[in-house]
């Protein structure tokens, strides 16, 4: 994920971009805590984008974590 591209999807309001950009990086993460980390951004991102699949990639992700039932 790039820092600039971020910042400038949350700037400008873009939940949906926020949220494939947290979740590209959520699977890309090596360990558990940083995964989890940007699984629940992403989440959060995609319900305000009305973006289901995003939605349901990082729920997949949380539970495989224990960090969501």
């Amino acid at each position: 994920m790039s820092d600039k591209a971020l910042l400038a999807a949350l700037a400008a309001g873009d939940h949906a971009l926020a949220a494939r950009l947290y979740m590209e990086t959520a699977e890309a993460s090596s360990g558990d805590d940083a995964s989890a980390f940007y699984a629940t951004h992403a989440y959060v991102h995609a319900l305000q984008a009305g973006q289901a699949a995003i939605e349901e990639r990082a729920g997949a992700l949380l539970r495989r974590l224990g960090r969501l039932r």
